[in-house]
C-alpha cells in the first residue's frame, strides 16, 4: 500500500467541527491513515468585524478575490448554454454569478497555499466542485469531485445546475452515490471520468433491537423546507391515524420550535391523533443515538431532494422499514430487500396513503433483517472509504 502525498480536501468545515463525525467519518479516517500529508480547507470565515463599515470592507475584499479569480470561461459557456434554453431566468443567472464568485474565492484559497497538491478532493459539488475543476489541471496526480443528491436534484427540477456540465467536462473524476445518479449525469452532462462510490455507515450500527408495532412508530429526519415535504408527511400520518387500530407515534428530528408547532398544527388540524415528539436539529452523534433508541419501526422519507440518504442507511442498519419516494438512488438502496415501500413522488396522496396502510397492515415483525443485510453487504462505510482512497492511489501511479 503506497502512501499518498499532499492531498488537499475542500470541506465546509474542519473535520473536528462538523464533517468528521457524520457523512465523511470513514473517508477522513482513511485519508489520515493512508496519506503522508492531508490538508483540509474549509470555506473562508465569515467577517468578524462588529462595525458595519468593517463588515462592508471585509465583504468587499471577499468580492474582490472572487472577481480576481472569477471563472470567466466557464461562466461564458454556461451563460451561452442558458440562452439557448427555455429555462433561462434571472434566478439561474444570479446562481451562475454567485457560484462563480464563491468558486473564485476557493481558487484564491488554493493558490495561497504554500504547496502544490498532488490530489484535490471536494466533498461537494457546487462552487467547491467548480474550484476543483478549475485547479485540477495543476494537480500532479488528479482531482475528484463528489456529487450529492441535491446537485442532481436541482438539475432534474429546473434543468439547470450551475457549472455542472463544466465540472463533468473537465479533467476531474466525478464520484457519484448510485448507479441511478451515474446514468442520469451521463444523460445530461456526459462526464469524461466518473465512478460510483456510495457513502456508507458503520457495521457496528447493525442491530436486531426490537421495534414498535403497537403503536405504529414513524421517524422523520429533515430540516423543514418545501422540498423535504414534511407537511406532506404530516398529512399522510394524520390520515393513517384515523383508520389504524394500532395508533400512531411520530418522532421528528430537525428544525425549530416554531416549525415543529406548524407541523403539529397541520397534523392535528387534519384530524390526526397520536403521540408527537419533536426534536431540534442535532449533530450527527445525537441523531444516531436517537435512531438507535427511538424504537420506531418505520423511517418515513417524503423528500424530493435526496441522492442516497445516509439517514436511511443508518435506520436500515437498525432494522427499520423504509417508506420513501422513487428519487435519486433510493431504488438502488432498497433493491433486493423486503418490507420497504417505494412510492411515486408525484402520485396523489390517496394512492400513497393506500400503500402506507397496506404496508403497515402486513408488517408482522418488528425488525427488517433484509435491510440489515443490505447495509452489511453494500453500504459499509469503511469499505467505501477504502475504495475512494484506492481510486486516489490508482491516479497516482
Amino acid at each position: 500500500m503506497m502512501k499518498l502525498d499532499k492531498v488537499l480536501v475542500l470541506t465546509r468545515g474542519y473535520p473536528s467541527n462538523n464533517e468528521g463525525e457524520g457523512f465523511f467519518q470513514y473517508e477522513i479516517e482513511e485519508l489520515n491513515k493512508r496519506c503522508q500529508s492531508v490538508t483540509y480547507l474549509p470555506y473562508p470565515e465569515k467577517p468578524k468585524s462588529r462595525s458595519t463599515l468593517g463588515k462592508l470592507f471585509q465583504f468587499s475584499r471577499k468580492i474582490a478575490k472572487g472577481l480576481r479569480f472569477f471563472p470567466l470561461r466557464a461562466f461564458s459557456m454556461e451563460f451561452g448554454w442558458l440562452l439557448t434554453k427555455s429555462n433561462f431566468s434571472a434566478q439561474n443567472l444570479w446562481n451562475l454569478v454567485t457560484d462563480g464568485l464563491q468558486a473564485g474565492n476557493r481558487v484564491s484559497q488554493i493558490r495561497s497555499l504554500k504547496f502544490r497538491p498532488d490530489i484535490i478532493y471536494s466533498f461537494w459539488g457546487g462552487p467547491d466542485g467548480l474550484a476543483t475543476a478549475l485547479e485540477g489541471g495543476a494537480c500532479r496526480r488528479g482531482a475528484f469531485v463528489r456529487l450529492h443528491g441535491f446537485d442532481l436534484y436541482s438539475m432534474r427540477r429546473s434543468g439547470f445546475q450551475p457549472y455542472l456540465r463544466f465540472i463533468a467536462d473537465s479533467e476531474v473524476t466525478v464520484i457519484l452515490l448510485s448507479d441511478t445518479a451515474s446514468q442520469y449525469l451521463k444523460s445530461v452532462a456526459k462526464p469524461r471520468k466518473s465512478i460510483v462510490i456510495p457513502l456508507g455507515v458503520g457495521l457496528n450500527e447493525c442491530s436486531n433491537e426490537a421495534l414498535s408495532l403497537d403503536p405504529l412508530h414513524f421517524l422523520t429526519i429533515a430540516y423543514p423546507s418545501p422540498v423535504k415535504r414534511l407537511n406532506y408527511a404530516a398529512h399522510l400520518l394524520a390520515e393513517l391515524s384515523k383508520t389504524s387500530t394500532r395508533g400512531i407515534t411520530w418522532t421528528h428530528v430537525g428544525g425549530t420550535p416554531a416549525q415543529h408547532k406548524e407541523l403539529q398544527n397541520n397534523f392535528l388540524g387534519l384530524g390526526g391523533t397520536g403521540n408527537l415528539c419533536f426534536h431540534p436539529s442535532m449533530r450527527h452523534p445525537a441523531v444516531l443515538e436517537l435512531i438507535k433508541g427511538s424504537g420506531a419501526g418505520w423511517v418515513l422519507n417524503t423528500s424530493l431532494s435526496e441522492g442516497t440518504p445516509v439517514s436511511l442507511m443508518e435506520a436500515m442498519a437498525r432494522g427499520k422499514n423504509v417508506f420513501a419516494p422513487d428519487i435519486g438512488g433510493i431504488k438502488d438502496l432498497l433493491a433486493d430487500t423486503i418490507g420497504n415501500v417505494i412510492f411515486e413522488p408525484n402520485e396523489p396522496l390517496e394512492a400513497t396513503l393506500e400503500r402506507l396502510k397496506l404496508a403497515t397492515t402486513e408488517m408482522k415483525t418488528g425488525i427488517n433483517q433484509s435491510n440489515i443485510e443490505k447495509i452489511r453487504l453494500h453500504f459499509d462505510g469503511e469499505r467505501s472509504a477504502i475504495r475512494l482512497l484506492s481510486s486516489f492511489e490508482r491516479a497516482s501511479r
